[in-house]
């Protein structure tokens, strides 16, 4: 086993996009309208009501 690359100076790492989100407790099952899994597991679930702008965002950024 070798020793880890260490990253050069000044080499800057690719920009992070950050979207609002708000964080709230547990909905009922019976309100989920649209629940989204990303290929890597992440599952996110939107309820009645959600802005569909706000959907269509979100799940094109978690998509990348």
């Amino acid at each position: 086993m070798g020793v880890p690359a260490r990253r050069q100076r000044g080499s800057q790492a690719a920009p992070v996009r950050l979207l609002p989100v708000e964080v709230a407790g547990m909905s009922r099952p019976s309100t989920v309208l649209l629940e989204v899994v990303t290929a890597s597991g992440a599952r996110v679930r939107f309820s009645v009501g959600t802005d569909v702008e706000y959907v269509a965002r979100l799940v094109a950024e978690l998509g990348r």
